[in-house]
């Protein structure tokens, strides 16, 4: 089939679908806004009986707190709610549970004002169906008549004025009364039936949206269903479409480019892999010989490079090692110095320097040569790196010298409880494999604490010599006496 063909039937089958995929999003959004506004009718039915419960509330609170304390802002404030409920008053804007305590505190606390409305408009505007609607009203009939019964009560503690003060006896009984019909079994019974239908109206309502709202919500996933598939479709069909033209035209294109690209970041062994019987064929097989012959030059030219980067890091090696141990160099051991002592400064930490030099080692050379020594030093070299942690450095500084750091190690204890580990361990007998003979050293360390024995690199490592040589004349003065005891 011809490519404009091709491309003429896709074109009527893409604007098909996508015709199919709109009308059925605008279903989508249809059904979303049904079920918008149920949830909106639910939530303001809800608030409509929770106006109902929440006046009958305050109106008992007013009431009751108005008999106790015959204060005439109890009695306003009572007047005030029955004038809202009944649409003669306007209701403020933040009317809430807990308007009316905190209104009690701060009269002032109202802001703003919702347009009044009277109960029984705002139920026959509301939605509810006629069963509900008639215990919303048997609901509020009851309430209205439980408001007369509460005026009694409050008419009967405003006739008495300040008798009460005065411990009348007449009044106090009247008092009593009035208490007794504000908090008896009857008043609780006249609000059991105002609340009695209210619990049927929420239980009714519930159930009836949920209903409702199942119906609404399946019409939605059937219109969201329909709209993705018709999506999915034309999705595919762009994808199957798009792969027929790569195939015809610009697959090789493609290729082609593929490979440029990567070719400019350094990919240098990528190939086109064309395996097509035309021109973009040819032109792929050419490419692909052309990269073979750049590759092998690049495969040359990296072990020339892999080469002489080898032979570097040797030089390197060699000029910060020591060549008999494979330890740092003095060179490089005073640039760790100075890094760990620029590190200690920034965080106000300590360090340690350690300074060895061997014991008996010039017997060794001068009894069973110079060989029989480079094997003591290395030795002694493997086990002073295994005696110290990953972060410390030891380096051999000349002949039978080595410089240790201990980056970490603040106090001279600590750092003495170092040292004598590894005095411990270099006197442990060394085996000449060469000779077959076992010799044994020891060794003489002294410590330099970073800030207390120098501030600086040279100081640290003078500090150290210093206290090796004293630790070295301890030794001579040691043994000497053993000796005379002996």
């Amino acid at each position: 089939m011809l490519i404009r063909t091709r491309l003429s039937l896709n074109a009527l089958v893409q604007v098909a679908l996508l015709l199919i995929t709109t009308l059925s999003f605008v279903f989508v959004l249809h059904c979303q806004g049904q079920l918008d506004r149920s949830h909106q009718f639910q939530r303001e039915a809800e608030q409509l009986v929770w106006d109902m419960q929440h006046s009958s509330d305050e109106l008992s609170l007013m009431a009751r707190l108005y008999v106790v304390t015959g204060k005439s802002r109890y009695a306003g404030n009572f007047d005030v709610i029955k004038r809202m409920r009944n649409g003669q008053a306007e209701r403020p804007l933040d009317y809430d549970p807990v308007f009316w305590d905190l209104r009690l505190a701060d009269p002032s606390v109202a802001k703003g004002s919702l347009p009044a409305q009277p109960f029984e408009a705002r139920v026959q505007t509301a939605g509810f169906n006629d069963q509900e609607r008639r215990w919303l009203m048997q609901s509020y009939q009851r309430s209205e008549d439980l408001i007369e019964f509460e005026s009694r009560a409050m008419q009967m503690v405003a006739t008495l004025g300040q008798a009460i003060d005065a411990a009348s006896g007449e009044a106090l009984a009247r008092w009593r009364q009035a208490l007794e019909l504000m908090h008896g079994e009857t008043y609780q019974a006249a609000k059991a039936d105002i609340m009695t239908p209210l619990r049927a109206v929420r239980q009714s309502l519930m159930a009836r949206m949920q209903v409702e709202r199942q119906q609404e919500q399946f019409q939605l996933n059937l219109a969201t269903y329909i709209a993705w598939a018709a999506l999915a479709l034309l999705a595919l069909d762009v994808v199957l479409m798009t792969l027929s033209l790569e195939r015809a035209i610009r697959h090789p294109l493609m290729l082609l480019a593929h490979w440029a690209e990567g070719v400019k970041q350094g990919r240098m062994g990528l190939r086109t892999h064309m395996r097509d019987h035309s021109e973009f064929g040819e032109l792929g097989e050419a490419i692909d010989g052309m990269a073979d012959s750049v590759q092998q030059h690049l495969n040359e030219l990296h072990e020339e490079v892999t080469r002489r980067t080898l032979a570097e890091q040797t030089i390197e090696h060699l000029a910060n090692h020591d060549v008999l141990t494979g330890l740092p160099s003095l060179r490089l051991v005073h640039d760790r110095l100075e890094r760990a002592l620029i590190q200690a400064q920034r965080h106000h930490q300590g360090m340690s320097v350690l300074f060895l030099d061997l014991n008996d080692f010039k017997p060794v050379n001068d009894q069973y040569g110079h060989e029989a020594g480079d094997q003591v030093l290395k030795i002694v070299a493997q086990r002073l790196a295994m005696g110290l942690r990953e972060a410390d450095t030891v380096g051999r500084i000349g002949g039978d010298e080595f410089l240790i750091l201990l980056p970490d190690v603040a106090h001279a204890d600590d750092a003495r409880g170092v040292a004598d580990k590894l005095a411990a361990a270099v006197a442990e007998p060394i085996f000449i494999s060469l000779q077959t003979i076992t010799v044994k050293v020891s060794a003489a360390i002294g410590v330099a604490v970073y800030p207390q024995a120098a501030k600086d690199v040279q100081g640290l490592i003078r500090a150290a010599d210093r206290n090796m040589y004293e630790r070295k004349a301890e030794m001579k003065r040691a043994a000497a006496a053993k000796a005379i005891q002996a």
